[in-house]
């Protein structure tokens, strides 16, 4: 099973007071509905790997991503998106709130968004071949950015297909309407897990249970699990 954690992830290190002000009303609902999460301005420590957050959110069971221009020309956010689809479950793991205006939501934002990557890769190529020698940072930002490019397409299908309602609906009263969308996944979540329990064990009413089946434990709990902010 997945981490029960909530990622919020938008590109951090862009922040204003705009977009801190929605983070901070996303953060106050998961406290106020004890909601565990993990935000990369608090969860990544001095010397942590950056890298490994990224990979981590990626795997995350259910992830707020807050899909901003900045967001989708930033290297380290877009490769948390390829990380967050090759991981599968998109529809079941991902909240996002969808905040862009350079880029259109229909095939025109598509080929837009390939054209900035593809002249991100052209760059990294000529990069490559001024190389007398290897470079591994410099061709890992390239494999990076050739995972982007063929993410891109089911990427901007899903943008433009969901229905992401706008970042001051989704961000006011502490976020309530969306924290209550996420109580009701993990809610839909531990009636499978139930189901699938209910043919291994008795569940008890009044505490927690586990459950074994094979080398599987199955810890059925009361909480909410977490959320990683992405």
């Amino acid at each position: 099973r997945r981490q029960r954690q909530m990622c919020i992830r938008d590109s951090s290190y862009m922040h204003n007071e705009a977009t801190d002000s929605h983070i901070n009303a996303i953060i106050n609902g998961l406290q106020a509905n004890h909601i565990d999460y993990s935000i990369d301005k608090e969860h990544v420590g001095y010397r942590d790997s950056i890298r490994k957050y990224e990979e981590e959110i990626g795997r995350g069971a259910r992830i707020i991503v807050i899909i901003t221009d900045d967001y989708l020309e930033s290297p380290h956010c877009m490769y948390e998106l390829t990380q967050i689809w090759n991981n599968k479950d998109v529809k079941e793991r991902v909240f996002p709130i969808i905040d862009i205006e350079k880029y259109p939501r229909d095939s025109g934002g598509l080929y837009k968004t390939k054209a900035y990557w593809n002249n991100e890769r052209a760059k990294k190529c000529e990069l490559l071949a001024q190389e007398t020698g290897s470079n591994e940072l410099l061709q890992r930002e390239l494999n990076d950015i050739n995972d982007i490019i063929s993410n891109i397409n089911n990427v901007w299908t899903y943008i433009h297909d969901v229905n992401s309602l706008d970042m001051k609906s989704l961000t006011q009263d502490n976020a309530q309407y969306l924290m209550d969308q996420i109580k009701e996944s993990f809610a839909d979540e531990s009636i499978g897990l139930n189901l699938q329990t209910n043919n291994l064990t008795d569940i008890s009413s009044s505490s927690p249970s586990v459950a074994q089946n094979g080398n599987t434990n199955l810890y059925i709990g009361h909480n909410y699990g977490a959320i990683n902010i992405g």
